[in-house]
């Protein structure tokens, strides 16, 4: 996977996947779109960031979202629901800070806190869980779990549900028979 962001006449950040066949890709998709001198362009894979956070993503005026703030679901990966909302978020902060540009990053933090980082906690304690299982076991319990409830994991995934609600949902299925389980819509 690739991206190439155009600021003015240069490029302010671009992201490759490791192989070469992709990394020729990359280029060829540039070139074709007549977007940069696709040999002077050094080309760099890095990890993704799952799950590690920064507590304070920024500093005065200057804020990160997205990866760059380290906010990937530590459970999949997935990263633009939570590049969007953490962008939303700094957004809000620079909006919030317009008198004291220098405190939008401790108000960015503070949203952080209360709108996402509780989230991406769920989310790596759900990762601890199903990969302490042994090898041979977490693909198919993810399987199962994916296959019992597809909407609220897709929902989740999409950031309409939160982490907390697989707590809920699988507390009452995990229940004795004859207790009927009370499924909560996690909202």
């Amino acid at each position: 996977m690739g991206a190439a962001v155009r600021v003015v006449d240069s490029f302010a950040q671009k992201g490759i996947g490791h192989s070469r066949r992709i990394r020729a890709g990359f280029r060829n998709f540039l070139a074709y779109h007549d977007l940069a001198d696709t040999n002077a362009l050094p080309i760099r894979a890095h990890a993704i960031p799952y799950g590690n956070y920064l507590d304070t993503p920024g500093n005065a005026n200057v804020l990160l979202a997205g990866d760059a703030a380290g906010v990937a679901d530590p459970f999949l990966g997935e990263g633009i629901y939570y590049a969007h909302r953490s962008g939303q978020l700094a957004a809000q902060a620079v909006i919030e800070s317009r008198s004291k540009p220098e405190s939008a990053a401790g108000l960015y933090r503070d949203g952080l806190r209360r709108v996402i980082h509780p989230e991406l906690r769920y989310a790596h304690a759900g990762r601890q869980i199903i990969f302490a299982l042994p090898t041979s076991l977490y693909y198919p319990v993810l399987t199962v779990l994916l296959r019992l409830m597809p909407k609220v994991c897709e929902e989740t995934i999409q950031g309409q549900r939160t982490f907390r609600c697989f707590r809920r949902v699988a507390t009452p299925a995990l229940s004795p028979r004859g207790h009927s389980p009370v499924v909560s819509p996690c909202r």
